[in-house]
């Protein structure tokens, strides 16, 4: 149906729109994903006539992702930096193509450090409103503290901060977003991790890394909570692992 609209109406915006759900359709395929010809499928929206703007930007932010779904990184960075360079570009898109472009960095080389600034680019200047986005800037970058860490152990440290500024935001926020738990598990696996030869730091650590994984365990439990399920079961197992 879709196929036919795009070939008896292809000057109109509904043309478009049934081309990106085409496009969607090959991206979504669970295990049989054609990210190639998803990819070109996405192409072809943004050179349709009528295309609303805002939907151009969104077959362009999925182009690059199915560039990086099929591991072409160098394709996946030029959608994506070019989306994030755009000043007509919407910002709700903006900030996906940076989060998209940080991924990319981390999947490409391991580059941590580049995820990190890339990142920090989304946050709000001058700090003062947080929003979910700023949540899940900050509990990112804790995330790539604590990759690197293995070699500077001084990113335990950097990723708790990261991880705190989290709890300290969610705190301030209504409701009870998932990043929070994220972060408490980030809080725990840093403290677990950090190396210490004082066996009672090294016991006081424990113990807080406990009580952080069964705070994700109780709260994620609560039904108003919607926390993916490998997170609650890992918390579950960390907490048997730690009594």
């Amino acid at each position: 149906i879709y196929t036919d609209i795009v070939k008896q109406f292809p000057d109109t915006p509904e043309a478009s729109r049934a081309q990106m759900w085409i496009a969607d359709y090959l991206f979504n395929q669970s295990g049989n994903a054609d990210y190639v010809k998803a990819e070109e499928s996405y192409q072809k929206v943004r050179g349709m006539r009528n295309c609303p703007p805002a939907l151009k930007y969104r077959a362009s932010l999925m182009a690059g992702r199915a560039a990086l779904a099929r591991r072409s990184f160098r394709s996946a960075r030029e959608y994506f930096r070019l989306i994030a360079n755009d000043k007509a570009c919407p910002e709700t898109i903006k900030i996906e193509a940076k989060f998209a472009l940080s991924d990319t960095a981390i999947l490409n080389g391991a580059e941590f450090e580049e995820a990190i600034n890339i990142l920090g680019s989304i946050l709000n200047p001058d700090g003062k409103s947080a929003s979910l986005i700023d949540l899940q800037v900050h509990g990112r970058i804790g995330d790539c503290h604590l990759q690197m860490a293995a070699e500077d152990p001084n990113r335990y440290l950097k990723a708790q901060e990261s991880y705190s500024r989290v709890l300290e935001l969610s705190s301030q926020m209504s409701g009870d977003p998932p990043v929070r738990y994220r972060a408490m598990i980030g809080m725990a696996q840093s403290l677990v991790s950090i190396p210490e030869e004082d066996v009672r730091k090294r016991n006081k650590n424990l113990i807080q890394a406990l009580g952080w994984v069964k705070k994700v365990f109780e709260g994620a439990t609560n039904v108003e909570t919607e926390l993916e399920s490998f997170w609650v079961h890992q918390s579950g197992l960390m907490a048997a692992d730690l009594q």
